[in-house]
């Protein structure tokens, strides 16, 4: 079964053409990468997976069921989570409160007014679960504004995985970071895809790190899906060459 299914896919505002025809099925436990140059419409694809946009043309399935009337909640509510290009949390909070907003959000917390003890429990676990797999347990009590940059897109994953998926998209996870803070976001990847058994798409352009984490790579190319395959197969492409990677390849 296919985890998630795109047929036929288009978006177009006004005169402009943002995607067409975009065809794309993604396994499931796999870490797939998107690529392509600015303007290409990753961006754009991942709104529409998300919900954030309709498609003017086509379908989107996500584990085999139609999602296009889906809204962005009912999607997240379905397994299908997002972290965008710009960090989204909580700063003057500490870590573990930015966590516990997405736990008790997932546990439908703010329907008990008087929480019980097994309730409190169960949503003290999971904080402290999900501290543990990002490594942010000594930093658990930090405002996350004391934080650096890279920490702070971590924090933002730690939220997105509140809220359990089964599909983690990632827009540029390791944008504005330096070599070190991108290392740490690559090893969290693949801990979330190793041990955690997590499905990942998620769009970068440091191609170091694409050919190094994705098990299959997506090249867009004005609006259209120009190739996709395993990362020697994107190496080895002649279109893809000439297109985006060039000498890099």
């Amino acid at each position: 079964m296919s985890l998630l299914r795109l047929k036929n896919v288009s978006r177009v505002f006004g005169r402009l053409t943002a995607l067409q025809d975009v065809d794309l099925e993604m396994e499931e436990g796999k870490v797939y990468a998107m690529i392509g140059p600015n303007g290409a419409g990753k961006t754009t694809l991942f709104n529409l997976i998300s919900g954030f946009f309709p498609a003017t043309t086509g379908e989107i399935w996500f584990e085999d069921k139609p999602i296009n009337g889906f809204t962005p909640e009912q999607r997240v509510a379905a397994g299908l989570v997002r972290t965008f290009q710009i960090t989204e949390v909580f700063p003057e909070l500490s870590v573990a409160e930015n966590i516990r907003i997405g736990v008790e959000a997932q546990e439908n917390h703010s329907a008990h007014v008087w929480p019980g003890a097994q309730l409190m429990r169960q949503v003290n676990g999971r904080v402290d679960e999900l501290l543990a797999i990002t490594g942010l347990t000594q930093q658990a009590y930090r405002a996350v504004s004391e934080l650096a940059h890279g920490d702070q897109r971590v924090v933002e994953v730690a939220i997105a995985l509140s809220m359990k998926p089964k599909l983690l998209l990632l827009d540029e996870p390791t944008a504005g970071m330096g070599r070190s803070e991108a290392g740490r976001m690559v090893d969290l990847i693949r801990t979330l895809n190793d041990k955690q058994h997590l499905s990942i798409l998620f769009v970068e352009h440091d191609m170091d790190i694409v050919f190094g984490v994705a098990d299959r790579i997506v090249v867009l190319n004005f609006g259209k899906i120009l190739a996709t395959g395993t990362p020697k197969d994107i190496a080895q492409n002649p279109a893809v060459q000439a297109a985006y990677l060039g000498d890099a390849a």
